[in-house]
């Protein structure tokens, strides 16, 4: 099979490669049950990266004309009318994408995930950070809605308040005030799930021409939600102990700065926890500028210590943190139920907000769960799953201590559901997982988790939802791959220098 490359042609390599394939497939040159040339043979060829042809074949794979068959190679599985079919659609797509593309007045970018691979049987997943649905109180949940059922009967089926059930919101916060927290029932609004709050805060708080400041990397959910034309976005970065607040306080000193986003307990994606220093210099530098922060309190339940940090909001005494929650990672994923607690004024504006949105939270779910909580059972399973975690997560750096070289590193969290590593120089997180999926072990890339310049060396290994031996296995299977990738970067190295394109 011969064919060259358009080096002219703004269209990427990868997608000419995938194209010429389907051309072939359509002529019946390449016919079904036909194997296609391994990819590092047809990189060689055609003067390309592996990673290159690799990413056409998964192309052809996702557009069903070929099959990826483990340890074997990659056979065509299409007739040349079904190939000739997709050539059809995708000449079709354009017009469509432009006309809905001059309907939109904002563009939005998606931060939730890295390249979408097929993964083989018996791949062990480390990439998304959910709690193990085997650890589920599900008998228990039970128990508590039909409790529920029985107690409010038709009215849990009812229209509910929009700032949210009642009684939930009184146990919010009585739990939050335990945390340290003086919060009363009526500055706290139920939301579903962490993301609608930060979108109600955005609605809310940031206008036109607006300014936010976020860490870098973060929580992909933040990225989107305050993206858009209609605001600016400063990133400060993120250190072991919290973000770079010489850093913060130059950007909110030059600019109309409206919110400042932040994860002070065990950050989404790092893993790391803001120091007490930097707790109290935030709070300083906020309360001085005027400034709201919002605390992201998501992962504050599953610490693994004894002694806990203060939350902002703890510390806060001129009334400018909001803090967001959800019982979603510390319990019941799929239930979507969260909080905002803040000052009254400003939950006033934030439940008018919601009232627009959606008018109020699933009533049926806030009734059980509240019920869940009130018979001590959500303390009970958050004993549990610490314990749990805790174990995986010790796990998890064991077995990258024994199987990875000494040149990978990474920051080692006192709680939540994931670690973040940093990989060799020359060594990109997205050709990385590639290797990786192949070998049968998945993980998130970070450059999904960057509002401002990426690190590609870096990528998130989640724990929580895999057993101890499996997360040994994934690893393994990862430092193999890690091989790969860092031999490839070799041979690719002198190529990029010739070609005067930039190292990355």
């Amino acid at each position: 099979m011969r064919f060259k490359l358009d080096k002219s042609s703004p269209l990427p390599a990868y997608r000419q490669i995938a194209g010429r394939l389907r051309e072939l497939i359509a002529a019946g040159v390449l016919v079904e049950g036909e194997r296609l040339p391994p990819s590092r043979a047809l990189a060689k060829s055609l003067g390309v990266n592996r990673i290159t042809v690799q990413s056409a074949y998964e192309l052809l794979d996702r557009d069903g004309l070929v099959e990826a068959q483990v340890g074997r190679g990659t056979y065509v599985r299409a007739t040349p009318a079904i190939a000739s079919a997709t050539m059809e659609v995708t000449a079709e797509k354009p017009a469509s994408s432009q006309f809905w593309a001059s309907q939109f007045v904002e563009h939005f970018d998606s931060h939730w995930s890295g390249p979408r691979l097929r993964a083989p049987e018996g791949t062990v997943y480390l990439d998304y950070a959910l709690p193990p649905a085997d650890l589920f109180l599900v008998d228990q949940f039970r128990r508590a809605l039909n409790s529920a059922l029985k107690e409010h009967g038709a009215e849990a089926l009812q229209m509910g308040a929009s700032d949210g059930f009642p009684p939930l919101r009184e146990y919010i916060a009585m739990h939050m005030t335990r945390m340290g927290i003086s919060c009363r029932p009526d500055e706290v609004l139920i939301t579903n799930g962490c993301q609608q709050g930060l979108d109600l805060v955005r609605r809310v708080l940031v206008g036109h021409d607006d300014s936010v400041v976020v860490e870098n990397p973060t929580y992909p959910g933040a990225i989107n939600v305050f993206s858009g034309s209609r605001l600016r976005r400063f990133t400060v970065p993120m250190t072991e102990s919290g973000p770079d607040l010489h850093a913060l306080e130059s950007i909110i000193s030059q600019n109309k700065v409206k919110l400042i986003y932040t994860i002070p307990n065990f950050h989404n994606p790092t893993g790391a926890t803001m120091s007490m220093e930097k707790r109290e210099r935030l709070i300083e530098i906020a309360g001085r500028q005027r400034v709201p922060i919002v605390e992201d309190g998501t992962y504050v339940e599953l610490s693994y210590e004894d002694h806990a940090l203060p939350s902002l909001k703890a510390m806060d005494e001129d009334g400018i943190v909001l803090y967001l929650s959800s019982f979603s990672k510390v319990n019941f994923p799929g239930i979507r139920v969260g909080w905002i607690a803040g000052p009254r004024a400003a939950i006033e504006q934030l439940e008018a907000a919601k009232r627009t949105s959606d008018i109020h939270t699933d009533l049926l779910a806030q009734t059980g769960l509240y019920e869940f909580c009130r018979r001590g059972l959500l303390d009970q399973h958050l004993k549990r799953v610490r314990r749990v975690y805790m174990e995986r997560r010790d796990a998890m750096i064991e077995a990258l201590k024994r199987h990875l070289p000494p040149s990978v590193s990474w920051i080692t969290p006192a709680g939540g559901l994931a670690l973040w590593v940093t990989a060799p120089d020359g060594v990109d997180s997205e050709n990385l997982l590639r290797a990786a999926v192949s070998r049968g072990v998945a993980f998130s890339c970070g450059k999904g988790f960057y509002s401002g310049p990426p690190d590609p060396r870096t990528f998130r290994l989640c724990f929580a939802a895999a057993e101890p031996e499996d997360i040994t296995r994934g690893v393994m299977r990862l430092a193999r791959a890690l091989e790969e990738t860092m031999a490839e970067s070799r041979e690719t190295e002198p190529e990029r220098a010739l070609s005067g394109r930039p190292m990355v």
